[in-house]
């Protein structure tokens, strides 16, 4: 990708990281500025207007949770692109309390780094331009976020019978990584899950560059008892036409299969 006069902040007070990937953004062809800690980040941004923020969590004077707080609106949103990096210990806490366009477990590779920024900025470029593009799909493949496993088994055979690709995820936490790194054309998600509820999980990746694109479709068992209203409220801030109610796999495929025609 052509990186123009993109700007990128990367927060880390692992001076060899900096040097590092500084180095391989510059070589892109990106302007790379650099903070060892928050309080460094918040005096770049008095002169600096990223484009995406690289942001460590666990830092002196300043951690990343602090400063993500500090530059977060009214509405807790981020005024900035964020990508963290982090331990894994933190993972489930970022799912649960941050809103980013990506992320990643330490250690890892300074290309994989360079190469999921590159998404995200193909991503944005490609927003501007025109959030859904040409909506052509040529695979379909499809994750499952489901904790029952006998449920999911149910479910996979209906779909693999359908010549559908299936990945599967059993938490919410799980399901963020997965789905972020896989990029699943459609999710079916469990509402009740027993880490992060399905709704959550879908905020989170629609506001990812990343995964904005991905089709969900939430549901829930029809032994479990919801208020209608309620549930009506959520799928309205999901952007969803309605959660559904199932109990039946086949039920699953066929609004799948719908979701798929309408997106021709």
């Amino acid at each position: 990708m052509v990186a123009g006069q993109k700007n990128i902040l990367i927060i880390d007070d692992d001076r060899i990281l900096l040097k590092l990937a500084g180095s391989a953004f510059k070589k892109k062809g990106y302007n790379v500025y650099e903070a060892t800690n928050g309080v460094e980040g918040l005096e770049k941004l008095e002169t600096v207007k990223p484009d995406l923020i690289i942001l460590d969590l666990n830092m002196p004077k300043m951690g990343g949770i602090e400063f993500y707080s500090r530059i977060c609106n009214s509405d807790n949103m981020p005024e900035y692109p964020i990508f963290i990096i982090t331990a894994r210990e933190d993972v489930e806490q970022l799912f649960k309390d941050f809103y980013v366009d990506g992320f990643m477990t330490k250690p890892f590779e300074t290309e994989t780094l360079l190469r999921e920024v590159e998404i995200i900025f193909r991503k944005q470029d490609k927003k501007a331009k025109d959030r859904r593009g040409s909506g052509l799909n040529i695979s379909r493949s499809v994750c499952v976020v489901e904790n029952d496993p006998e449920f999911f088994n149910r479910i996979a055979i209906e779909f693999l019978n359908a010549g559908y690709i299936l990945n599967f995820a059993k938490s919410g936490v799980m399901a963020v990584e997965k789905i972020s790194s896989d990029l699943p054309e459609l999710v079916l998600i469990k509402y009740n899950l027993t880490d992060i509820p399905g709704d959550m999980v879908i905020l989170k990746l629609q506001h990812m560059s990343k995964t904005m694109d991905v089709q969900f479709i939430l549901y829930y068992s029809k032994s479990e008892k919801y208020d209608i209203k309620i549930l009506e409220k959520i799928a309205e801030r999901c952007g969803l036409e309605r959660i559904v109610q199932c109990q039946d796999p086949k039920e699953l495929l066929q609004i799948a299969n719908h979701t798929f025609v309408n997106q021709k």
